[in-house]
């Protein structure tokens, strides 16, 4: 069974582009303009993994991945064009799973997507940790993104002259 993409972006045409690449890569593709339609669809459809825009018209991006973050652990990768390194850090810190710029490559979108249903499994933001099917409404146990309070705790600090040594 293909895995299902729900693709929200305001913009038509990049979404019906994204579209395309997503179902000739074998994908099921859902897709919405819409974040208050994409958390509605989330909870009805329980889609494998989500690409969400950040500019949407109605709800924020930002507000779609706090609000499924706490009701579900699909798998959410955004693609926007807030390119800041900031932007980019407060992304992955409200759960995304990765973050990519506009303009982009759509077959590295692709292969993203890949790499993160590879990780999780298909399905797998709708299984516990044992294979066995849960709520979409249920969290992860252990799962990194549900355990931090916006305090920081648990990440390392680096010095100003350590920023990318080993990496």
């Amino acid at each position: 069974m293909a895995a299902t993409v729900l693709v929200v972006e305001d913009e038509r045409k990049l979404r019906d582009f994204i579209r395309s690449y997503l179902e000739r890569a074998g994908f099921t593709v859902l897709s919405t303009g819409s974040g208050a339609e994409a958390i509605t669809m989330v909870t009805a459809a329980e889609p494998d993994l989500m690409v969400l825009d950040l500019g949407l018209p109605d709800v924020p991006g930002e507000t779609v991945a706090r609000e499924l973050r706490a009701i579900s652990a699909i798998p959410i990768l955004i693609l926007t064009a807030k390119a800041a390194e900031e932007d980019r850090i407060r992304g992955l810190e409200l759960g995304a799973d990765d973050y990519v710029t506009k303009p982009f490559s759509p077959r590295e979108l692709v292969l993203r997507v890949q790499a993160i249903l590879r990780r999780g499994g298909p399905a797998a933001a709708h299984r516990d940790h044992a294979g066995h099917a849960r709520p979409a409404h249920a969290h992860r146990v252990g799962d990194p993104r549900h355990a931090g309070d916006g305090s920081g705790a648990g990440v390392l600090p680096v010095r100003a002259d350590q920023q990318g040594a080993g990496i």
